[in-house]
């Protein structure tokens, strides 16, 4: 028995050895940062669209006379986002997702959106989510995923296509979006069958306790919603045009306060004027381009197109030629 005990014994300890060394030989360091760099792939991503009509989101802040140049010369945005910011996005995903799909926040029979079937990969229906099997192919009710609704508000214009090669001006009349968005929940309040809109999100934590109303980019995206959802053909309810709403929710919490504030949004005042004023200025700039193209934005100006943001702009040489 002493015998075998001490084979076992040189056993294990070769064995220890052997797994010390392979494990030596596969880490590079027992600093936290550099184990990141050596198992996660830290690189940007490439994002890119073609510019064309103002979206809710970023309403507040759009250069609308970008939007009407993009439009005329089909010009494409291209942007790299570091992974720094990649990591900040995705956590603000996880928190949609988590909302979106999971009675945690908002009940199931609240949660209205279109309901998206993973297993045959087609929509189900719009409304609460479906708790029997997926009619298209006899998947469980768990299969079934928030998808978002995508508004496109469309009108017939005729625009002044420019061919940034050749030169050539090309008129034509075609049926374009002025505004589009995409609404994170419908909630389903008193006001049925007319639903809420309730856009989701995440913030840091020094921002969140000081939070007394939405931020002003939030409540042009709001109020730009319910101006326009009634007007989408798409959108299969009526939406309540009178009050929206924008959750906040913390990503950090303490045991003092709870970790989400929710505020409602009274469509009224100027905002919404103001909003319909950009996709007025926008369709004008297209039917009339150059003569009526909307100015550019204040910092452009008074730093005379050599801020970060003209320095990036891919319509920056057309805006200053057309000044």
């Amino acid at each position: 028995m002493g015998t075998f005990r001490k084979h076992v014994s040189k056993a294990n300890k070769s064995k220890l050895k052997e797994e010390s060394a392979a494990f030596n030989n596969l880490s590079e360091s027992f600093d936290p940062s550099m184990v990141v760099t050596a198992n996660i792939p830290m690189i940007p991503k490439r994002e890119s669209g073609i510019i064309s009509q103002p979206r809710a989101s970023s309403i507040l802040k759009s250069c609308l006379r970008q939007h009407i140049l993009g439009t005329v010369y089909q010009c494409r945005i291209e942007k790299y986002v570091p992974f720094r910011d990649r990591v900040t996005f995705g956590l603000g995903d996880a928190i949609h997702y988590w909302v979106q799909n999971t009675p945690w926040l908002f009940p199931d029979d609240r949660r209205v959106g279109w309901w998206f079937c993973r297993a045959c990969e087609k929509t189900r229906l719009f409304g609460i989510r479906p708790t029997t099997k997926c009619e298209n192919c006899g998947a469980s009710s768990s299969a079934c995923e928030y998808q978002e609704h995508g508004m496109e508000i469309k009108q017939k214009v005729k625009v002044r296509y420019v061919n940034r090669k050749t030169n050539k001006v090309d008129t034509k009349l075609v049926t374009i979006p002025v505004v589009s968005g995409h609404m994170d929940l419908f909630l389903a309040k008193d006001t049925y069958p007319a639903l809420r809109v309730n856009e989701l999100k995440s913030i840091s934590s020094k921002q969140f306790p000081d939070l007394k109303a939405p931020l002003a980019d939030h409540e042009h995206q709001v109020i730009t919603y319910m101006e326009y959802l009634n007007q989408d053909p798409n959108m299969p309810a009526p939406v309540d045009d009178q009050v929206g709403y924008v959750t906040y929710i913390s990503k950090r919490h303490d045991f003092k306060n709870i970790p989400i504030k929710m505020f409602a949004v009274e469509n009224k005042g100027p905002v919404a004027e103001r909003i319909a004023e950009k996709v007025k200025l926008y369709v004008r700039g297209l039917k009339h381009f150059p003569d009526h193209l909307a100015p550019p934005v204040g910092e452009c100006e008074r730093n005379h197109f050599g801020n970060y943001r003209a320095k990036h702009c891919p319509v920056r040489e057309d805006c200053m030629r057309y000044l």
